[in-house]
C-alpha cells in the first residue's frame, strides 16, 4: 500500500489562517489610527443602540451647557445695569435727604438730570445687537424719549416704553426653562415717574430749586421721598431676582458638567480602544503573521524528494 503525500491542504489551511490575520492586523491597525474599536454602528451592534442614546443624551447636554453660557453673559451684564439704576435710584434719593436737611436746592437740578441720563441708558443699553429690556423687539429702542424735556411733555410715563411683553424662555435642562427678561415698563415705570413729578415741579412755577429751598419746595420733596424709597427697594428687589436667576444657571451648569463627565466616560468604555492593548495586540499579530508567511513559503517549497 503506497502512502500518499500531499501538501495542497495544509497549503489552503495556512491561507486562510493567513488571510483571516491579515484582516485583524488592517483592524488593528485601523484601532490604533482611530482610537476607536470601530468605525461603523454595524461592528459594534450589540452595543450600537446604547451608544446612540447616551450620544444623544451627551448632545442635548452640550446644548444645555451653550444655553447657559449665553444666558449668564446676559444675566452678569443684567446685572451691571440693575447696579447702574439702583446706584441712580439711591443717589438721587440721597441728594433729596440732602437738599431737606440742608433746605439748599443747590445743583438738585442737574441731579435729577444726571439721574435720568443714567435710567434712561440702562433701560435702552444692548447685549450682543438685541436690547437688553426691550423683551423680544429688536427695531428700536424700549425707552422712546432722549431727553427729561420729553419725559416731562409726555401724557403718561406709559407713553414712553415701546418694549414689548415677550420673554425669552430658554431650556437649561430637562424640564427646566429659565425665563431671563426684564421689561423696560416693569424696570423702570416707578422711577421715572419720580423724575417726571420733580422735573415738572422744578420747571413749574415753583420752581427751579435754588440755593435756598422754599416752603413748597422742600414740602414737595419731603412728599417725593415714599415714592422715591418704593422704586428704590424695586430696583433693589430685581438686582436680588437677577442673582437668584444666576445661581439656578449655575447649579444647572454644575449639573451638567458632572453628568457629562459620566456620560463621556460611558461612551470612552464602548467606542475608544485601549491604544496599550490594541499596540500589543498588532505585535502579536504581525508576529503570527510572518510565522503563517514563512511556513507557507516552506511549504510551497516541499517536494517529494524531501521524503525519499
Amino acid at each position: 500500500m503506497v502512502t500518499r503525500i500531499g501538501s495542497f491542504s495544509q497549503s489552503q489551511a495556512l491561507l486562510l489562517e493567513l488571510t483571516r490575520q491579515n484582516a485583524q492586523i488592517f483592524k488593528t491597525q485601523e484601532q490604533v489610527a482611530t482610537g476607536k474599536v470601530a468605525s461603523s454602528f454595524k461592528d459594534i451592534a450589540s452595543d450600537a443602540g446604547v451608544l446612540l442614546t447616551a450620544k444623544k443624551v451627551e448632545n442635548r447636554t452640550v446644548q444645555f451647557q451653550n444655553n447657559i453660557t449665553e444666558l449668564s453673559a446676559r444675566v452678569d451684564i443684567q446685572n451691571i445695569q440693575f447696579t447702574r439704576i439702583e446706584s441712580a435710584a439711591g443717589e438721587l434719593r440721597q441728594d433729596i435727604l440732602n437738599a431737606i436737611s440742608l433746605e439748599s436746592g443747590a445743583a438738585l437740578s442737574e441731579r435729577i438730570e444726571s439721574a435720568f441720563q443714567q435710567v434712561l441708558n440702562t433701560l435702552n443699553s444692548q447685549f450682543d445687537d438685541r436690547y437688553i429690556f426691550g423683551g423680544t423687539r429688536i427695531d428700536q429702542p424700549p425707552v422712546n424719549i432722549s431727553t427729561l424735556a420729553e419725559l416731562v411733555a409726555a401724557p403718561t410715563v406709559d407713553d414712553v416704553f415701546d418694549n414689548n411683553n415677550l420673554r425669552q424662555a430658554v431650556p437649561v435642562d430637562e424640564g427646566q426653562t429659565i425665563t431671563i427678561n426684564f421689561l423696560a415698563d416693569e424696570v423702570g415705570r416707578d422711577i421715572l415717574q419720580v423724575l417726571k413729578d420733580l422735573a415738572t415741579f422744578d420747571a413749574g412755577v415753583n420752581g427751579p430749586f435754588g440755593d435756598q429751598l422754599t416752603p413748597t419746595q422742600r414740602s414737595f420733596l419731603e412728599s417725593q421721598l415714599p415714592a422715591l424709597t418704593s422704586a428704590h427697594e424695586q430696583l433693589i428687589n430685581h438686582t436680588a431676582e437677577n442673582g437668584l436667576l444666576s445661581n439656578q444657571l449655575d447649579s444647572a451648569r454644575d449639573r451638567h458638567e458632572s453628568s457629562l463627565i459620566s456620560l463621556q466616560q460611558f461612551i470612552s468604555d464602548i467606542e475608544d480602544v485601549d491604544l496599550a492593548e490594541a499596540v500589543t495586540r498588532l505585535n502579536q499579530d504581525q508576529i503570527a503573521v510572518q510565522a503563517s508567511a514563512r511556513i507557507l513559503a516552506d511549504l510551497s517549497n516541499l517536494t517529494l524528494l524531501d521524503f525519499i
